[in-house]
């Protein structure tokens, strides 16, 4: 699973390569007068999650496929900068593993010990659904070089941005017996630096892809009744994005 989305992440990028090649033209537009623009759409996209890349699991074969489909609005806030607020689901079709508890023990000394463990005992289908919102201030640099030769249709070009999400668990399928706690999550909150390409493929259409440098989460869970909030916790390279887009310009 990781080999093909590894394969179309490097297809993604071949393919902003080739779009990328463009006629260069003489823009007479002066420079205080170019804007980014704004527009509104439709996106569908995915994530590989990166850490996966680095830690291979030889006992735990689970796996999920995500899939984003959202609504956005991207108003211009300044002449490089824009503000985006999104809405959208974010699906997660898996085959996870499921485990039990047994009893364990081992020797030390003289002595054995017993104690609780675990092991997995069959892998089953799963999914998730979730509902997500986002605001995503973003600085598109270098824009009013690429305007000037004709490669700037709907925003293209390298951004940073540093989007703050919010998450709320609709559906999930997927029951983690080793929590004998009552715990359960309702919302996850996140703010993550990114750097990402934008290439526009036609009047109407762009693809975008997007590496997370940094991603601070926190969430609101329950264990055992108990309401909390939890303490923000960091994720170095939490993910490589890639998505399509249809704008209402």
């Amino acid at each position: 699973m990781k080999q093909v989305l590894i394969t179309i992440s490097s297809l993604f990028i071949i393919l902003l390569s080739a779009s990328a090649q463009k006629e260069i033209y003489f823009n007479t537009t002066k420079p205080e007068d170019i804007n980014v623009n704004s527009m509104r759409g439709v996106e569908i996209g995915s994530t590989l999650i990166t850490y996966s890349l680095f830690s291979p699991s030889y006992y735990d074969k689970s796996f999920a496929i995500p899939l984003y489909m959202g609504y956005f609005d991207e108003k211009r806030i300044a002449q490089s900068w824009t503000l985006t607020s999104r809405i959208g689901l974010s699906h997660s079709f898996g085959n996870l593993s499921h485990y039990i508890l047994f009893k364990d023990s081992m020797q030390m000394g003289d002595s054995i010990y017993h104690y609780n463990n675990t092991r997995i005992d069959h892998y089953k289908s799963e999914y998730s659904l979730n509902l997500g919102i986002s605001i995503e201030p973003r600085w598109y640099f270098g824009y009013k070089k690429r305007y000037q030769v004709g490669k700037a249709n709907l925003n293209t070009g390298w951004f940073l941005s540093l989007p703050l999400t919010a998450a709320v668990t609709l559906i999930n399928t997927y029951k983690n017996i080793i929590y004998t706690d009552s715990y359960k999550s309702y919302c996850t909150f996140g703010l993550t630096g990114v750097l990402g390409y934008r290439q526009a493929i036609s009047k109407h259409w762009f693809l975008e892809g997007n590496c997370q440098l940094i991603k601070v989460n926190s969430e609101i869970f329950t264990r055992n009744n108990k309401i909390s909030i939890s303490q923000p916790w960091i994720n170095l390279l939490p993910g490589i994005s890639i998505k399509a887009a249809y704008t209402f310009k």
